[in-house]
């Protein structure tokens, strides 16, 4: 199996059906299997998924989830369980993502990141640029989440902060998911942080995802003092459990640790990468 697309989905009924058909719709020379776990929606997006695992059998392995393995952070319930187990019933050589309330619009979006990535061993993480839709104004527009990165980019710009939209990314699935990965807040940038080692993280310049923001994101709903609190204690715990040999990264994350609240709230997050990024020249 070349590709394993990983899709995790709860209470999605209106999202579920754009995001397994733009995966579905996609046009490879390789083989791919979707991997879908449902976590028990109350909302019929499991009737959904069940309706397309029996339409797609060769396509799709779905993985029906129950309530009682969800994992709590913070109090919260989330979708870490369904994510860790997706992940662990994963063949390919390439792992991709769409979580189940966004979906793909680029019918070669998956060819094109293999077949960098078959050319370039050198790179373990392959994104591209994103749509946004705006659920409240029911808009699509240009990336306003994220903060703009070159083509090339490596860890030192990653433990800056995350800058590579769930949709968009493709890694190469050799890597261990971490004992602690059920700890932290910010799935997303800490699974790209263990992966990347010393490998390189290529941005392909084409909008081939939409990336959807509402009200029902655990993140988008958080307020920004506990966004900061959380934030923080996920950096620490990434610092304390892997072995980083580079000491800019490091020292940029110990930097984003210390920040306090107070200069985090008064400062812009482009303010704060411009300062670290500028520590970050003086150690090199």
């Amino acid at each position: 199996m070349k590709v394993s697309v990983c899709v995790q989905t709860y209470n999605q009924v209106n999202y579920i059906k754009p995001c397994l058909d733009g995966i579905l719709m996609q046009q490879t020379s390789f083989d791919f299997e979707i991997i879908l776990g449902e976590d028990e929606s109350a909302d019929g997006t499991r009737e959904i998924c069940k309706d397309y695992a029996l339409k797609y059998p060769e396509r799709i392995k779905l993985h029906l989830r129950n309530r009682k393995d969800v994992i709590k952070i913070d109090g919260r319930a989330t979708g870490r369980f369904n994510l860790i187990e997706n992940l662990k019933a994963s063949s390919g050589e390439y792992i991709a993502f769409c979580e189940g309330d966004d979906y793909w619009i680029d019918p070669l979006k998956l060819q094109k990141q293999v077949d960098f990535l078959d050319k370039n061993p050198d790179y373990a993480i392959c994104f591209h640029n994103v749509k946004i839709y705006a659920e409240e104004d029911r808009i699509l527009k240009g990336d306003t989440v994220t903060r703009s990165v070159p083509e090339i980019t490596s860890i030192k710009d990653l433990a800056l902060g995350n800058f590579i939209h769930t949709p968009s990314v493709m890694l190469r699935s050799k890597f261990e998911i971490p004992n602690w990965y059920d700890q932290v807040s910010l799935g997303d940038w800490t699974l790209y942080m263990t992966v990347i080692g010393a490998h390189k993280i290529k941005k392909l310049d084409q909008e081939m995802a939409v990336y959807r923001v509402h009200g029902g994101s655990l993140w988008s709903s958080t307020d920004r003092a506990d966004k900061i609190k959380r934030t923080r204690r996920d950096v620490q715990i990434v610092l304390n459990n892997t072995n980083f040999k580079d000491k800019a990264v490091i020292e940029i994350l110990q930097n984003r640790i210390t920040e306090t609240p107070k200069n985090q709230k008064k400062n812009t997050s482009g303010n704060l990468i411009k300062r670290l990024k500028k520590k970050l020249k003086k150690l090199n």
